[in-house]
C-alpha cells in the first residue's frame, strides 16, 4: 500500500486484508515505516475506559403499593473504536419485580415494583459496553436502591 498523505487516513474507521482463505480480516494497526522506525497511522482506537457513577436511588410515597423508578444513569467511554453497544444486567439476583428501563442504551434508570409502604429494596447491576472492535469491559456492581416512604399521613398499621 502506498500512502502520499497520512493526515488523511488518520479517521479510518477500520483496515482490513484477506487471508489465505480469501476472507477479509480486520488488522490492529497500520504503520509507515520513515527510515528505521515505524510510524502509526492507524491504531483502533486503545483500551477502553469507562466513567459512571456508584449508585442509583429513588424514592416514592404512598399508602399503597406502587412501582419506584431511580434517576438516571449514564455510562461515558473513553477509548475503544465507535460505535459502543451497551447491555445492562441485574446482578443481584434475579427477581421479576425489577426491570431495567433502557438495557441496550448509553443512559437507563431501573424500576421496582410491589412496594408497600415502608419498603426499602436494593439490587446490584453491571454495564457491559463493546466497541465497533469486539473490545468489551463491564462495570463494577453499580448500587441501586429504591423506597415506598408511605403517604403523608404516615406508614398504615
Amino acid at each position: 500500500m502506498m500512502v502520499r498523505d497520512a493526515t488523511t487516513i488518520s479517521e479510518i474507521g477500520a483496515i482490513l486484508v484477506r487471508d489465505a482463505a480469501n476472507a477479509l480480516r480486520e488488522i490492529g494497526e497500520g504503520f509507515i515505516r520513515d527510515g528505521d522506525s515505524l510510524e502509526t497511522f492507524f491504531s483502533p482506537g486503545g483500551a477502553m475506559t469507562l466513567d459512571y457513577p456508584p449508585d442509583a436511588y429513588g424514592a416514592g410515597a404512598s399508602n399503597s403499593e406502587i412501582g419506584v423508578t431511580t434517576t438516571a444513569i449514564t455510562v461515558t467511554v473513553t477509548g475503544g473504536r465507535a460505535p459502543y453497544t451497551y447491555l445492562w444486567a441485574l446482578t443481584g439476583g434475579p427477581d421479576p419485580s425489577w426491570i431495567i428501563t433502557a438495557p441496550n442504551a448509553k443512559t437507563t434508570a431501573f424500576r421496582r415494583f410491589e412496594m408497600a409502604p415502608g419498603d426499602n429494596f436494593n439490587t446490584t447491576v453491571t454495564c457491559t459496553v463493546t466497541d465497533a472492535s469486539g473490545q468489551s469491559v463491564e462495570t463494577d456492581p453499580i448500587a441501586v436502591t429504591v423506597e415506598n416512604f408511605g403517604g403523608l399521613g404516615g406508614l398504615l398499621p
